[in-house]
């Protein structure tokens, strides 16, 4: 029984939150509009960026000295697979998959 009523407080805290904090935002945007209004700059609409600040220059660091590259790898060739080509190991795969695993391993069924 006490478990369910702490559910049932969350599932009410969370509903109280999708409610409330939609019309506190609101509030909030009306509020910044009204007191931009007053001080004479334009009200920004919801959803624009307001315009920043220029920010100074980077200032010029000293130049990293380029590395030569290590030469390239040497391309291998694939080792042969034992049991054929991927293709074969691949049917194989699927045959085991569908045929599942050996009867032959498990316990004897019993007799009628």
């Amino acid at each position: 029984m006490g478990e369910l009523l702490v559910l049932l407080v969350i599932g009410v805290f969370l509903w109280l939150i999708n409610v409330v904090l939609p019309i506190w935002a609101q509030r909030q945007q009306r509020d910044a509009a009204r007191d931009a209004a007053s001080a004479g700059v334009p009200p920004v609409p919801p959803g624009v960026l307001r315009p920043q600040p220029p920010r100074p220059a980077r200032q010029a660091g000293p130049r990293r000295q380029l590395v030569p590259a290590a030469p390239l790898a040497v391309v291998r060739q694939r080792a042969p697979l034992p049991l054929g080509n991927r293709r074969d190991m691949r049917r194989a795969i699927v045959l085991i998959t569908v045929l599942g695993p050996c009867r032959a391993f498990g316990p004897p069924d019993p007799a009628p």
